[in-house]
């Protein structure tokens, strides 16, 4: 009987280099788990190469994870891992052949040495230029735009603004001048020559107290727009340090934005040549393509109030995360809003701006709209490398976690701005792992069931490997096959909800998951034909969770 380890991003390899990436959905203390297919570099020799071979019994989204018995690198070494965690695994016996790197994935492009003449002395290159991005901290100096590596804050990096859609429209109400009394005129407005002055990049945002209470006021509004129905959500300001000129819009019916973050770096437009200029953004964006940064920002579900908040991390090229997409907002003509459409977005625009001053009632807080928690100050938390690492321990993203944009508003001095916005509310019999559609669950009636339940899985694992710490268990769980269903129908009609979830009914599960997923399934289709779903959408949401389970390789 062989025993051998799962690796994590930062454990070491034979020849001295490291492992660079991994699932970081799936961590411990902070550390994502490595996979077949990940990076790795070399002690020895430039570049990135890859982990080839894995552990033929344990998946993670159809990926093999990496172990010390099945795992090497295709660098010249053929390197093997030093784990750094004590989480085993068993084999029956020791492999006869060790896993061997094909030769097409054997290593990097690199030149061949070439034979150095004893007497020719040593060149001395100078070093390259950094390379320019959208974003760096304030902590890095002139000429450097390498990713931090410690926890700081988003202040550090430009200025930013936090936007929520209300829940449903209010009328426009068209301004009326009040009428002086006869024989008298309206006095003339009075000039402001200091914003005159201002260029429009220092108009654009705006920090002090007193213009964002106004923007407070005036943003939280709703306009006329040719979308859908024929109407917009103007989103209303609700915190950070920064508002912008204009107001922000999103299309409603579905509304897919409920929060935004707006972000600028204010060292665009001082001419260095560490950050990417609004000329090339623009041409980036014109390709539909992807501009590099060094901070990157989503809503994610804080744990302890289960509210929706902000999270900031470091992102280097390593990280294979620290490009974000470039898009030009179209203006309409019909309407003059400024127009962004996400990719793959049919029948509307997922956000607008409009430079409008006209005027509009606010609408009343309904009290269906979660409040997010904004922190005094966010933080950017580095996404951990190394063996040993202090950082948090919370889970890490992966690029699909991530819904963010530069946008470039085609108007001559206006800034390049980075919004991120919150994921799309979950959808009933919408399945997905279940950290994912739990962070998207808000008010909404809906329950999150796991299928097969998290207690059979649990079992199932435990059962099949012994040696699971816990912390590698509760990483594997979150990422559960799950469903959204209706509150009522979970709790009337699921066979492992609460006390129904027997022992007994725990064990027979954990023999059978594919079976589980059956029976668990069967369960709710009487409640969920009652709610009005169809044979059509029921087969496929079941589907789906078949899908999902194999593809996390928990049967075939």
């Amino acid at each position: 009987m062989a025993i051998g380890y799962y690796l994590l991003v930062g454990d070491k390899t034979t020849c001295g280099g490291q492992i660079i990436t991994g699932d970081h959905t799936m961590t411990f203390n902070g550390r994502a788990t490595a996979r077949e297919g990940d990076k790795v570099t070399c002690g020895k020799h430039p570049g990135t190469y890859m982990i080839v071979g894995g552990i033929s019994d344990m998946f993670d989204m159809g990926q093999r994870l990496a172990g010390t018995l099945d795992s090497v690198s295709t660098c010249p070494c053929r390197a093997r891992f030093i784990n750094s965690v004590m989480d085993s695994y068993e084999k029956q016996e020791q492999p006869r052949h060790q896993a061997v790197a094909p030769a097409y994935m054997a290593s990097s492009p690199m030149k061949e040495a070439t034979t150095v003449q004893p007497n020719t002395p040593p060149v001395t290159q100078a070093p390259p230029p950094p390379i320019p991005v959208f974003a760096k901290s304030r902590q890095r100096g002139k000429g450097c735009t390498d990713a931090g590596t410690e926890t700081e804050p988003a202040n550090n990096f430009g200025r930013m603004g936090i936007y929520q859609v209300p829940s449903s429209p209010a009328p426009v109400t068209e301004s009326k001048p009040e009428q002086p009394p006869q024989g008298k005129k309206h006095p003339p407005e009075p000039d402001k020559p200091q914003d005159k002055k201002l260029p429009w990049y220092k108009r654009w945002f705006s920090g002090s107290k007193d213009k964002a209470e106004v923007a407070a006021t005036a943003v939280a509004a709703t306009t006329r727009s040719a979308v859908a129905d024929g109407e917009a959500l103007a989103m209303r300001y609700i915190g950070g340090g920064v508002t912008s000129a204009g107001r922000w819009l999103a299309a409603p019916n579905p509304l897919t934005v409920g929060l935004m973050g707006l972000f600028y770096s204010p060292g665009l437009n001082e001419g260095e040549e560490d950050y990417l200029n609004r000329y090339h953004l623009s041409e980036i964006a014109e390709r539909f393509g992807k501009a590099p940064t060094r901070v990157r920002f989503r809503w994610i579900r804080d744990e302890k109030s289960g509210r929706m908040t902000i999270q900031g991390y470091h992102v280097s090229p390593e990280s294979g995360m620290d490009k974000v997409p470039v898009h030009m907002m179209r203006l309409n003509p019909a309407t003059g809003n400024y127009e962004f459409w996400e990719p793959g977005e049919k029948y509307r625009p997922t956000i607008l701006w409009t430079p409008n001053e006209q005027k509009f009632k606010v609408p009343p807080h309904t009290g269906n709209e979660e409040q997010p928690f904004i922190p005094s100050q966010i933080t950017v938390l580095p996404i951990p490398d190394k063996v040993g690492s202090d950082i948090e321990s919370l889970p890490m993203p992966e690029e699909k976690d991530f819904r963010d944009y530069i946008l470039i508003l085609p108007i001559p001095n206006m800034p390049p701005v980075y919004v991120y916005l919150s994921k799309p509310p979950v959808k009933p019999l919408e399945v997905g792992e279940y950290h994912d559609l739990a962070g998207r669950s808000r008010n909404d009636g809906l329950d999150i069931d796991h299928i097969p339940s998290q207690a059979a899985l649990r079992k199932y694992i435990a059962n099949k490997y012994p040696n699971m710490s816990p912390a590698m268990m509760k990483a594997i769980l979150i990422k559960g096959a799950s469903i959204a269903i209706p509150k009522r129908v979970h709790q009337k009609y699921s066979e492992t909800y609460g006390g129904k979830n027997t022992p007994t009914k725990k064990t027979q599960d954990a023999s059978d998951l594919k079976v589980a997923v059956e029976s668990n399934f069967d369960a709710m289709v009487v409640g969920l034909t009652e709610e009005g779903y169809t044979s059509e959408q029921l087969n496929k949401a079941r589907e789906d969770l078949h899908q999902l389970n194999k593809k996390q390789g928990w049967y075939k």
